[in-house]
């Protein structure tokens, strides 16, 4: 299988529902990935995932990675107020 589908697969399949420690855990990368795809809903699916679960669990160290994740797909969609919003909450 080519690289392409392989990364198709992983992104699909972090998008399932998963345990917190799981999402905190592999978030950034899941995300990134998505991204380096230009797979936006996949992306900003798993970045808010991300946020959510940080602020649900309180994982404080986290929750910057997370919100500015989301302030980095936030501008990439042109949604600035959204991005500044964020910006202001770290």
């Amino acid at each position: 299988r080519d690289a392409v589908t392989v990364s198709r697969d992983a992104v699909r399949a972090f998008r399932r529902e998963a345990e917190p420690d799981e999402v905190l855990r592999w978030s950034w990368a899941a995300s990134a990935l998505a991204a380096e795809m230009w797979d936006h809903e996949g992306w900003t699916e798993l970045v808010t995932r991300h946020v959510r679960t940080a602020r649900a669990v309180g994982a404080l160290t986290e929750l910057p990675l997370a919100l500015n994740s989301r302030v980095v797909v936030h501008t990439t969609a042109g949604e600035l107020d959204a991005a500044a919003l964020l910006i202001a909450e770290t």
